[in-house]
C-alpha cells in the first residue's frame, strides 16, 4: 500500500544500530544522525524531511523524537523550516525512562525507542494515516517503562570512560548519553543488581490485564551473563504476579557506546499492537 507519510526518527550517534539499522521496509522510511551523543543539526533534519517526502510523494511527517532537550529543540526548529516549504511534521516523544519521570523535562527517550520504531513503522508502511499513528503511539507511551543499569560507563572519543564507577557498585537508571544514574548500588554479586533494577522497572508499569512485550537490551558491552540474569530475573517476576509475556526480544539496539550495561523495557500489548510488532520488516538490526 502506498505510504501516506514519511515516518522518520534521529539522534546523536554512539547509539547504534540506533537509527540506521532501523531504516527498512516494516520500520524506518529514514533516519538523520548527528556527532556522538549529539542531535542532528535542524537544517540537516530539515533537509531529510523534504528529501524524504519527495522520495515517497507524500507531504506528510511523523518524526519519533527522543525526549532529549536537544533533540527536542532542533527537530521542532526542522519542523517549522520543513512547514515553510508547504510540509507537515507531527512529533512523537519517546519518554520511557521510568527513572526519569519525575524531572522537569520529563522522562527521558532510552531502548524504549525500538518498539516504537517497530510499531509505528509497521503501521506506516501499512498505509496509516499520521492521526493513527498517534494513537499508537499513545497508547505505548501509557504502559512502556524502561530501567538501564552501567557497572562501566562509556567511553569518550579518547577511550576514557565518563565517569568513574568504583569495581563493586553499579550505577542505576542512566541514561544513553553518558548521563550519570540517579542512584548508585554496592554489590557482592552483579545479579542482585540485575533483580533489583527488573523490580524497579515492574514497580512502575502501569497496570494492565494485556500480555507483555519484554526488550532486553544491551547497553554496548554488556555482560552475557547478566542479560541472562536480566531474563530469568522477568520471567520469574512475571510469573509471580501473574503476567504473560507474549513476546520477548534480546539483542543490541540501542547503545551507549561501549558502556557494560543493559536497560529492561517492559510495556502490555492488545491484539493490534501486537500484530504491528509481528509485521515483517527487512530492517538488518530488528532481524538479527
Amino acid at each position: 500500500m502506498p505510504p501516506a507519510l514519511a515516518f522518520i526518527s534521529g539522534g546523536g550517534g554512539g547509539h547504534e544500530p540506533l537509527d540506521s539499522g532501523f531504516v527498512a521496509p516494516g520500520m524506518l522510511h529514514a533516519c538523520v544522525t548527528g556527532p556522538r551523543f549529539t542531535s542532528p543539526s535542524a537544517p540537516d533534519i530539515a533537509q531529510l524531511m523534504e528529501e524524504v517526502t519527495a522520495e515517497l510523494g507524500v507531504n506528510t511527517i511523523v518524526a519519533l523524537v527522543k525526549n532529549y532537550t536537544g533533540d527536542v529543540m532542533n527537530f521542532e526548529l526542522a519542523a517549522e523550516l520543513a512547514a515553510a516549504s508547504g510540509l507537515e511534521c507531527i512529533m512523537i516523544r519517546v519518554c520511557d525512562d521510568c527513572a526519569t519521570q519525575e524531572v522537569s523535562q520529563g522522562a527521558r527517550g532510552i531502548a524504549g525507542t525500538v518498539l516504537y520504531e517497530k510499531i509505528l513503522g509497521a503501521a506506516a508502511w501499512l498505509g496509516q494515516t499520521s492521526e493513527e499513528l498517534a494513537s499508537l503511539a499513545n497508547q505505548i507511551s501509557e504502559s512502556i517503562v524502561s530501567y538501564g543499569v552501567a557497572f562501566r560507563a562509556p567511553s569518550d572519543e579518547q577511550g576514557i570512560p565518563v565517569y568513574d564507577i568504583p569495581a563493586g557498585q553499579a550505577e542505576l537508571g542512566v541514561g544513553i548519553h553518558g548521563e550519570r544514574g540517579v542512584d548508585r548500588r554496592t554489590f557482592s554479586q552483579r545479579r542482585e543488581v540485575i533483580e533489583h533494577c527488573v523490580d524497579e522497572v515492574f514497580s512502575q508499569l502501569a497496570p494492565g490485564d494485556d500480555p507483555l512485550i519484554v526488550l532486553v537490551n544491551d547497553l554496548g558491552q554488556a555482560n552475557p551473563n547478566d542479560i541472562e540474569s536480566a531474563l530469568l530475573s522477568v520471567n520469574e517476576r512475571a510469573e509471580n504476579l501473574s503476567m504473560s509475556i507474549a513476546r520477548t526480544k534480546v539483542g543490541r539496539f540501542v547503545t551507549s557506546a561501549d558502556m557494560d550495561g543493559l536497560s529492561i523495557t517492559l510495556m502490555h500489548a492488545n491484539p493490534g499492537i501486537l500484530s504491528l510488532y509481528d509485521a515483517p520488516t527487512l530492517a538488518p538490526s530488528w532481524s538479527e
